[in-house]
């Protein structure tokens, strides 16, 4: 399994490198898939929620952390399991602007309001 650091420094990598024409601090979606697949082979449990999946899982981060600090446009979001931590990343149309580091417990429940279930 990841260990917390790698987890972390995978997470900061998914941004460290972006095409050129792409937003400030944004990635496309397509772009990150790589990574995605090379952080899921290396153990990580990596989760696509589609727009009305996210959009649950937005209002239970809300009501958990809070709003997101701007407006979001939500189109997906990709749930990321490390063995102690996990991450959020945001999707806007197909693009990654945002991301939320969470401990596997509150990214549980929060994948849990996405599909509907008891927490």
């Amino acid at each position: 399994m990841i260990t917390l650091l790698r987890a972390g420094l995978m997470a900061l990598a998914l941004f460290a490198v972006r095409p050129a024409s792409a937003e400030e601090n944004c990635r496309s979606l397509d772009s990150l898939m790589p990574e995605l697949v090379a952080v899921a082979a290396m153990g990580a449990r990596v989760v696509m929620l589609d727009e009305a999946e996210a959009k649950a899982a937005l209002g239970a981060i809300e009501a958990e952390r809070g709003p997101p600090p701007r407006p979001l446009k939500l189109s997906a979001m990709v749930l990321i399991f490390g063995d102690q931590r996990a991450v959020v990343l945001f999707v806007e149309g197909t693009e990654v602007c945002l991301l939320l580091p969470l401990g596997l417990e509150s990214a549980r429940r929060i994948e849990a309001a996405a599909r509907g279930e008891p927490a």
